[in-house]
């Protein structure tokens, strides 16, 4: 009886693929493109914060604001590595783990370039030439990217509680 009301369904028939929009394509791959640019920021900020940790007095005076950077630098590569190779798998992480790690991630961003800005002051406590200005500009432009990546990561928490997506292979 069934087979009157479905219409015959032949196996062979080809599928008929639709081509997905632009607006579709962004739809299935935010999460993936903003989880990469999280991940390179990061990766910038740890490469550009050494020599300036090593070269200055941020090494010897000042390890708690270090460890703190270190910590957070580090952290969220670890953290965007595994969003990427949880999707990868095709495993679900809840919208809401991913709000919670995007919002610690702003603020720890915050505070890091916060405590680097200390720092610096710290270290250049007068306006004129300093022999490691290099290790003044690397530091500065570290902080830069840690508040581009702060926006980065609040930008994340906007758009999970917006859609409230999970975090999954969408195939």
């Amino acid at each position: 009886m069934s087979s009157e009301v479905e219409p015959s369904k032949d196996p062979e028939e080809p599928k008929l693929e639709r081509k997905r929009t632009l607006k579709q394509k962004i739809n299935d791959y935010w999460q993936i493109g903003l989880k990469v640019i999280e991940l390179l920021v990061c990766a910038t900020c740890i490469a550009l914060i050494y020599d300036p940790a090593q070269g200055t007095r941020i090494g010897k005076s000042h390890l708690g604001i270090l460890g703190l950077v270190y910590t957070t630098y580090s952290g969220f590569i670890i953290i965007n590595l595994m969003f990427l190779l949880s999707r990868s798998i095709k495993d679900r992480i809840s919208y809401k783990t991913n709000i919670i790690f995007s919002a610690a991630g702003s603020v720890m961003f915050i505070l890091t370039a916060g405590l680097l800005l200390k720092a610096k002051t710290d270290l250049q406590p007068h306006h004129f030439f300093h022999p490691h200005t290099h290790h003044l500009v690397m530091l500065l432009t570290t902080v830069f990217f840690s508040l581009m990546n702060a926006v980065l990561y609040a930008f994340d928490v906007f758009l999970h509680c917006k859609f409230k997506k999970d975090f999954v292979h969408n195939a």
